[in-house]
């Protein structure tokens, strides 16, 4: 991966076997002359941490000055990285609080931008840019004459192991943003899945009210029907029942006068039959 990584660069020969152990760089002492050293075989530490670069090697003991010099524009370079970096991350938190207050969150991860020293690039271009960066350090570290072989070469294994971590963030970020696509496709997925139950569901469910509602309308239409037929009886049958009792009223108010008859002509055939019996008497 990182060998593919340098072989973007094809005009720079020294791409090649970038990570594995590097060249035999030239020895050079503070005057310009070469000095025959060996060189073991073995793969140099790589340690980023410039401070214990420059205090490693027994032959920075002969110039406390030019050490002492060394020092300082690392001390002045971290300065300056650690500023660069505080600036990037306050460009970003901005950038970020920009795209979430206008709403523009719907932005492709392949086309996010950063600023990197006053310049703005892709995210997906930082290898390649890195890539570039550690040429030219590399060969401004092989053109100065002033610098020892073990300070460039603690120079050099700095500068791969960040170019190194450079191509692994851009690995991870790339799992990260197939992994985010994935979770996308995933959850818009299940997102259609539950869309479709949920309209089977309503479409049952309106299926089912529709058939309540009709089951409703007609047992409204018996329920009234059967109303007006129980009115209707009923208002017939008290009907009738008052024209009985009126009948039977009529019938009794009838029969009381006809006692009142018969009693008066009782009285009168007792009247009549007393009258008859003093005739009687009187003959």
């Amino acid at each position: 991966m990182i060998q593919q990584a340098l072989n973007d660069n094809p005009s720079d020969p020294t791409d090649k076997n970038m990570v594995e152990q590097p060249e035999k760089l030239q020895a050079e002492d503070c005057g310009g002359k070469n000095e025959p050293e060996p060189i073991t075989q073995e793969p140099f530490t790589i340690s980023p941490n410039l401070d214990e670069a420059t205090t490693s090697s027994p032959v920075l003991a002969r110039s406390e000055s030019s050490l002492l010099r060394i020092r300082a524009q690392i001390r002045h370079a971290k300065t300056v990285e650690t500023k660069d970096g505080l600036r990037a991350m306050s460009e970003a938190e901005d950038t970020a609080e920009s795209d979430v207050d206008s709403g523009d969150t719907n932005t492709s991860l392949d086309a996010s931008t950063r600023s990197i020293s006053g310049t703005r690039m892709l995210l997906n271009e930082l290898p390649k840019h890195a890539n570039q960066v550690l040429q030219r350090a590399k060969t401004d570290l092989e053109k100065s004459g002033n610098l020892k072989r073990e300070i460039r070469e603690s120079v050099v294994s700095g500068l791969y192991t960040l170019y190194e971590m450079i191509l692994k963030l851009s690995d991870s970020r790339t799992l990260h943003m197939l992994e985010s696509n994935k979770q996308k496709l995933n959850v818009s997925r299940e997102s259609e899945r539950l869309t479709q139950r949920h309209a089977r569901f309503m479409h049952e469910t309106l299926g089912q009210y529709a058939l309540l509602k009709e089951n409703i309308e007609k047992l409204q239409k018996e329920t009234e029907s059967t109303r007006l037929i129980l009115s209707y009886d009923l208002c017939e049958a008290i009907t009738a029942t008052k024209r009985e009792l009126a009948s039977v009223k009529n019938e009794i108010t009838a029969g009381s006068s006809l006692t009142s008859q018969i009693l008066s002509l009782r009285d009168e055939l007792r009247q009549l039959k007393d009258n008859i019996s003093n005739r009687h008497d009187f003959n």
